[in-house]
């Protein structure tokens, strides 16, 4: 089950165009790698608050959400989750979280406690829902806001009765699946024994979900014997060179692409019918047994490449940097997902790179609000 409420959202101010406050996230977040004191932001906060550039909603609200891209629609329902023991045995991992990560997010949460962009749960679609959702939007106006050229949009819901009906809902559901912010929710986890957590938290049903790759570079700190690894390889893998030398992007399950001493590769795995996920062949029979990346969360030589500007790098690296090594992958389906996560096989970090996507501070969960007045005084 899912035990849902209703939150007010902290808002950010719009610009004349309906766009978001530009690099909101920067003057409120560190990066992932930051070592400084968190007190630039917290004053950066109480500065956006004191001019009204961020306001908290008069009531509480859980919220439909929708974006229109270029992947077509996709639709969701906004709210706080209840991090608690019964809630989180029904909520199921598909990858590893990196320690270091958790451990700032963590520290963030406990300082700060604004959440910018909420985790990603699926769930496996249900009539009913589906039905209470187009019920809402037909009946309630909605909200636009536009970010780096896609449309988004919210419906909200204040009133208590539809409130009470979609809590109901979700309290029905008998699993729920982390598509995106695992980190975010193992450092709820982990303060959960100090006070009761609440998450910001996008449900989305798994035929809603877009599924794209993370890709692999290496860089490796020692030399880096090409015919040993190509000899490894080949027991697994029918090696092919792409005519051209072009950046080789898998079309099907069980490929890669391999860039090595800045030649292309294509990789076809001799066992068409292997169980295993792509990111875990990769980890299980080349990361780890040729570069010895025992653990992929904290090894400094593997850089895990998103697919917006992920790909760039990737192809500017292996271009500039010809000891760097390049691993491209097929993504993911949403049934493979919960496969995976069903049978509690634990992928890799960054095995998937899940969408929808939502804008920073589109809403914003501040899960400190009685400490208001000494934000703003």
């Amino acid at each position: 089950m899912a035990n849902i409420k209703a939150f007010r959202a902290l808002r950010a101010g719009l610009t004349e165009k309906g766009s978001l406050i530009k690099d909101l996230k920067i003057i409120l977040e560190p990066s992932s790698n930051y070592s400084e004191s968190l007190q630039p932001y917290l004053s950066s906060f109480r500065r956006l608050m004191l001019n009204k550039s961020l306001y908290i909603e008069n009531e509480p609200a859980i919220y439909i959400y929708e974006n229109c891209g270029r992947n077509g629609k996709q639709r969701g329902i906004w709210a706080l989750t209840n991090v608690n023991d019964h809630t989180i045995n029904d909520i199921i991992l598909h990858e590893q979280t990196i320690t270091e990560q958790e451990e700032k997010i963590k520290t963030y949460r406990e300082q700060i406690g604004l959440e910018g962009e909420p985790i990603l749960l699926t769930y496996l679609p249900r009539v009913e829902l589906n039905i209470l959702i187009e019920k809402i939007i037909q009946s309630t106006p909605p909200e636009y806001y536009f970010h780096e050229g896609v449309l988004h949009q919210l419906w909200k819901v204040t009133s208590t009765a539809v409130i009470e009906e979609l809590k109901r809902e979700f309290s029905n559901l008998k699993n729920l699946y982390v598509a995106d912010g695992h980190h975010r929710l193992a450092a709820a986890l982990s303060l959960q024994h100090e006070e009761e957590q609440w998450i910001s938290t996008l449900y989305v049903a798994t035929d809603q979900l877009n599924i794209r790759e993370f890709n692999r570079l290496i860089l490796p700190d020692t030399h880096i014997n090409r015919e040993a690894l190509l000899e490894l390889i080949n027991q697994y893998f029918l090696v092919y060179a792409i005519p051209g030398n072009t950046p080789f992007r898998p079309a099907r399950h069980h490929q890669m692409g391999m860039c090595l001493c800045g030649k292309w590769y294509q990789l076809d795995l001799m066992e068409d019918k292997h169980p295993e996920i792509d990111a875990t062949i990769l980890q299980e029979y080349i990361l780890e047994p040729f570069f010895k990346i025992e653990d992929p969360r904290d090894d400094s030589r593997l850089k895990n490449l998103d697919p917006l500007d992920g790909w760039a790098k990737l192809i500017v690296e292996t271009k500039e940097n010809l000891s760097s090594i390049a691993f491209t992958l097929f993504p993911m389906t949403a049934d493979q997902l919960i496969s995976c996560a069903n049978e509690q096989k634990t992928l890799p970090p960054k095995s998937t790179w899940i969408e929808p996507k939502i804008p920073y501070g589109l809403l914003l969960h501040w899960s400190k609000q009685p400490d208001l007045k000494e934000i703003v005084s």
